[in-house]
């Protein structure tokens, strides 16, 4: 039996694409309801334009956690990243 790479390759491309990419659907999620009450020091214009002053673009916000950080999905250099604003103003990753 002959091993075909013109077969396998492609396999293993499909197989492991997107493997580290987050779902569609999670671009377009919105929050159902929170158990916790809180509310951010800091207004959803002001966080969104922290992200974008960071460099990234085609920013979602998502809404506030429960720890007082909002959290937002945007894309940096075309990829999806999971970002989140602290009540301090800093954006970090999840």
């Amino acid at each position: 039996m002959k091993l075909r790479f013109d077969l396998v390759i492609p396999a293993l491309l499909i197989a492991t694409a997107g493997a580290y990419s987050i779902p569609p659907a999670a671009l377009d999620a919105k929050p159902t309801g929170q158990a916790c009450q809180t509310v951010s020091k800091l207004a959803e214009p002001e966080a969104e334009a922290r992200i974008a002053a960071e460099g990234y673009s085609e920013v979602r916000m998502l809404g506030v956690g429960c720890d007082s950080a909002w959290h937002a999905v945007a894309l940096a250099e075309g990829d999806p990243v999971m970002l989140k604003v602290t009540p301090q103003g800093a954006v970090l990753t999840e």
